[in-house]
């Protein structure tokens, strides 16, 4: 089903993301070791630059793709609710626990409303 895979894309999209946005050239000095300091070496810093690239253009590319799937899906046939339930938990990737406090239901009540969707 489309939404499944929306969803999955967006959970990689935030997993990759949080890789992108974490991703730092530097190391600390400690100056309280009496070790010999060295600087990154040159080829270690290549590579992490190169995959940052990569996960960059990979990153575009996944968005790309969501925007995409996102756009072919017919809302106009869902109620209100399940069009609430599918932004959440679909489209946003929450999980089942946090659609039922942010849509004040319980656990069973999404349950359902996720089977008439999925029909």
């Amino acid at each position: 089903m489309i939404l499944d895979e929306i969803r999955k894309l967006k959970i990689e999209i935030d997993d990759l993301q949080l890789k992108v946005d974490s991703f730092t050239t530097t190391s600390a000095i400690r100056y309280d070791k009496e070790c010999v300091q060295t600087s990154p070496s040159g080829d270690s810093l290549e590579k992490s630059v190169i995959r940052l690239i990569e996960d960059k253009d990979k990153l575009s590319g996944l968005k790309n793709k969501y925007e995409f799937l996102c756009s072919i899906i017919d809302m106009n046939r869902y109620t209100k609710r399940q069009k609430e339930f599918i932004s959440l938990y679909y489209l946003k990737a929450c999980p089942m626990k946090k659609c039922c406090l942010l849509m004040k239901t319980n656990y069973n009540n999404l349950c359902n409303i996720k089977k008439r969707i999925e029909c």
